[in-house]
């Protein structure tokens, strides 16, 4: 799948995913933040290779619109996914903030998010999260260096 990240040019930025297959789907996503969350989903889930979070789930034929609460009912999602949005969260933070988290922060964060949700802890390396921080940073430079109108192409999973 190509996960396609276009700047707008006077409209919304857009994320479209391209799956192997031809079929896509797309959104318009919120201004900086938005863009910055779905870039961290992209860090988190190819660094540490997870295939049911968001980006596995849109591949697998999700559309984007699926997620969330709908009519009032809350929507479910594979433990991998509930792992992976405290994650991305938590790493978004420890690359946006000015006062950013500590690789040690971030696994006791998730540990606790977990524990509190009832799921078992996963066990992630430090390295790992560092790398899918470090994966971030470099993405961040690449959409700001990018100009309005031009996208960004990244295969998912990754190379």
């Amino acid at each position: 799948m190509i996960v396609r990240f276009t700047k707008g040019d006077r409209k919304p930025d857009m994320l479209t995913c391209i799956r192997d297959d031809g079929t896509r789907t797309w959104s318009p996503v919120g201004a900086g933040v938005g863009v910055v969350h779905d870039l961290t989903h992209y860090a988190v889930e190819t660094t540490l290779g997870f295939r049911q979070a968001f980006l596995g789930m849109l591949e697998a034929g999700r559309d984007i619109e699926d997620f969330g609460t709908k009519e009032g009912r809350k929507d479910t999602y594979p433990r991998e996914a509930l792992i992976a949005e405290s994650l991305v969260g938590l790493v978004q933070i420890s690359v946006t903030e000015s006062n950013p988290l500590t690789i040690a922060e971030i696994q006791e964060q998730l540990t606790a998010v977990c524990t509190n949700a009832g799921l078992d802890a996963p066990d992630i390396a430090g390295v790992d999260i560092e790398r899918a921080r470090q994966t971030l940073l470099d993405l961040l430079v690449r959409w700001r260096d990018l100009p309005p109108g031009a996208s960004m192409d990244l295969p998912f999973p990754a190379n």
